[in-house]
């Protein structure tokens, strides 16, 4: 814990309020990555200069894209990467996205710290830790919200 929240500098708990559409990493080549905005609504800010209630984009590798074609679509998914899901909540360690994106959101952009390590889901107020995390991650799960909380402000 004290690791990630060292490269972290940004850590929130929030709910995913909604997906944006999917873009390619690099605008406009169709072989970069494809990444997917997801737009989080701070309930807590826990590090970092963001308050309760601010929306940020949170950057994701995946997505859906319409092919060259404009027929098709390609689909791109990140083994052991669970995408945030509208309406759940989550316990995110986060860096800042400096990226200038050209969509309707005009608030702050961040990329999870460690890819999907950086995500726990809060589930019945218990945190879930990504499929496939290290162990020092994985032995997180299961502990109360209030629990991690504690973890992260002693690990300050």
């Amino acid at each position: 814990m004290p690791e990630m929240t060292a490269q972290s500098a940004v850590i929130v708990i929030g709910t995913c309020e909604r997906e944006l559409p999917a873009r390619f990493f690099v605008p406009a080549n169709p072989k970069a990555d494809t990444v997917t905005d997801r737009i989080v609504r701070v309930t807590s800010a826990l590090k970092g200069d963001l308050e309760a209630g601010a929306r940020i984009a949170v950057e994701q590798l995946g997505g859906t894209i319409p092919s060259a074609d404009g027929i098709h679509t390609v689909t791109k998914t990140i083994v052991h990467q669970a995408p945030l899901q509208p309406t759940s909540s989550y316990v995110l360690f986060l860096r800042p996205e400096s990226q200038t994106v050209g969509d309707a959101f005009d608030g702050k952009r961040y990329v999870v710290t460690g890819e999907w390590a950086g995500v726990f889901a809060v589930v019945n107020g218990r945190i879930r830790a990504s499929e496939a995390a290290e162990p020092v991650i994985e032995q997180l799960t299961g502990l109360s919200v209030a629990d991690v909380v504690a973890l992260i402000q002693k690990s300050q």
